[in-house]
């Protein structure tokens, strides 16, 4: 087993081998799961009427091997577990590997050396119930499918657009899993959207995307967002999104997602992005 803690600006300390050592570890499998539950006025028994899942506490209890590197490796500590800065836990044990968001909640604690070690131990706080996948998914469709090469003067690499308009987006994680959607518009595209064919909702922005315009839209709860990248400038176009919209999220298992537009259907390219998500590690 092996634990990395990497802090915002790219400091990180690996524990699990020399010189940082886990003892003990909480937080990293279980997390409250808060139920509402209604009791009935006049009868027996009660009702659930949802569940919540709060945010992760998480804590380390290691020990590290000094010697003559004492000082070095305590101060080592402190800097990287700074509590001012936020970071990400990456667990990987057995070829899994999953990583979670967190900030420390106080400064590393360092006990006294003696025999050569020191005891250390350091809680962090996540705003996330669910550890995710280290890196994310990514299916595109409408992209430029292979081709063939001809020996010109140049390497030209030749190709055509895949007209497959329907992307399948495998949600390997334990729980929903929210999305960001790329439109990426090679002309005049009118009202791009995505629609999950299972589920039966849609997403659309009523806009007339020019070309090299790319539009980004983060679905996610808490972090919804849609900009537009033109010539440089960002511009929101949150406002833009259609009323009765549904901000998607994948279901576990097979998701069947089919894009389209108003016009411009052949010049849009579309691009989505997720992390499988878990309950613990």
């Amino acid at each position: 087993m092996k634990i990395t803690y990497t802090n915002e600006r790219g400091q990180s300390i690996e524990m699990g081998r020399a010189p940082f050592y886990v003892l003990e570890k909480t937080g990293f499998a279980d997390v409250s799961n808060e139920i509402n539950i209604i009791n009935y006025a006049k009868a027996d028994g009660r009702r659930f009427t949802n569940t919540r899942l709060s945010g992760r506490e998480l804590s380390i209890v290691g020990e590290f091997i000094g010697g003559n590197n004492y000082q070095e490796c305590r101060l080592e500590l402190i800097q990287v577990f700074n509590p001012k800065l936020k970071g990400v836990i990456t667990y990987d044990n057995g070829g899994v590997r999953r990583s979670i968001d967190v900030r420390p909640t106080s400064g590393v604690k360092i006990g006294p050396f003696f025999r050569a070690t020191a005891p250390f131990s350091v809680e962090f706080i996540s705003e996330s119930s669910y550890w995710r996948d280290e890196y994310k998914q990514v299916v595109s469709i409408a992209e430029w499918q292979g081709g063939f090469f001809f020996p010109l003067f140049l390497p030209t690499f030749m190709g055509e657009k895949n007209s497959v308009l329907i992307a399948e987006l495998v949600n390997s994680g334990d729980v929903e899993a929210s999305m960001i959607v790329e439109f990426k518009a090679n002309g005049t595209v009118e009202n791009p959207s995505i629609f999950h064919i299972g589920k039966q909702q849609e997403f659309k922005i009523e806009r007339t995307m020019t070309g090299g315009e790319v539009i980004r839209v983060n679905l996610g709860l808490g972090k919804k967002t849609a900009i537009s990248y033109l010539n440089g400038a960002e511009t929101s176009v949150f406002s833009q999104i259609t009323s009765d919209s549904e901000f998607i999220k994948l279901d576990i298992g097979n998701n069947l997602i089919r894009y389209d537009a108003d016009s411009g259907f052949g010049d849009l390219e579309v691009k989505f992005e997720f992390y499988n998500l878990f309950v613990g590690v």
